[in-house]
């Protein structure tokens, strides 16, 4: 059984699966098994798994009956894995030689979250900025509204389980990664922030956030902040001092909505309020 479990879930990502596959097999930190989850891909990337996978026996390919999503897909592969610690890579990004190493040699010593900074490459620059994440602190709610902020990449960690198997994945596959970052944060009891970085996050044209606001992902991020919402209140947090920056993300997508959309074409024809509380369904 291997140590680390890196789950990959992908979808229509032959562009840049062989970057993201050979970056993970290259790693100095070599007890891991990589689980690839398809996601009903319907270009040539199940041809480019499987030919990773007859020549290198730590990959390991799923495949989804049904497109699921980011959200749940993480899920399947977490679900078919085996190793003590998971860590997530997104099927666009790839990973520096030590990024496993590094925050494997930190997380054996007893913590069950480890967090690092990561790069982010927007299409059209020359080169990866560096993202500082701000450390942990004491206080929940100072880390949670950084984690609203946009500090909530899940890739750029290593995290335990048994802490995974304690964190509620979101049906939806919007912001899943700020609502799965802040059950981490409520949760561990030995989270650390490393300030190093291998993991390089490309920001590319097929992102799930480039594209169109359209009032189905509208309606499907805040079923999740719906969720999320839940969740901050079934862990004892105080809500009156959670909901700011979650109605400042609504109002933001919102915002993005109405700039994008055309009330007068088929988002208008379409804009009926299908609102499923998380849980409540």
């Amino acid at each position: 059984m291997a140590r680390v479990s890196v789950i990959v879930p992908a979808y229509n990502r032959e562009k840049y699966l062989r970057r993201c596959i050979g970056s993970i097999l290259n790693q100095t930190f070599t007890d891991f098994e990589l689980v690839i989850v398809d996601d009903c891909s319907t270009d040539n990337s199940f041809e480019i798994y499987g030919d990773y996978g007859s020549r290198d026996p730590r990959v390991k390919i799923i495949r989804n009956g049904e497109n699921l999503g980011a959200s749940l897909a993480r899920k399947v592969g977490l679900d078919g894995s085996s190793g003590k610690y998971i860590s997530f890579v997104d099927s666009d990004d790839y990973v520096g030689p030590d990024f496993l190493r590094d925050m494997h040699d930190v997380i054996v010593k007893g913590h069950d979250y480890v967090r690092t900074d990561f790069n982010m490459y927007r299409m059209g620059n020359t080169e990866y900025t560096y993202i500082r994440y701000p450390g942990f602190t004491n206080d929940f709610y100072d880390d949670f509204e950084n984690i609203t902020r946009g500090f909530c990449t899940l890739c750029n960690s290593l995290v335990t389980r048994e802490l995974y198997d304690r964190v509620r994945f979101p049906e939806f596959g919007y912001v899943e990664d700020l609502v799965i970052t802040t059950q981490l944060r409520i949760k561990a009891e030995n989270k650390i922030h490393i300030e190093t970085s291998s993991y390089y996050n490309t920001f590319n044209e097929d992102s799930i956030f480039k594209g169109r606001m359209t009032w189905e992902k509208l309606q499907e991020i805040v079923n999740n902040l719906y969720g999320l919402v839940e969740i901050l209140g079934d862990n004892g947090k105080d809500l009156s001092r959670c909901i700011k920056p979650i109605k400042l993300l609504i109002k933001g997508y919102f915002e993005r909505f109405l700039k994008e959309c055309d009330m007068t074409g088929a988002d208008g024809d379409s804009c009926r309020w299908d609102f499923v509380p998380v849980g409540k369904g």
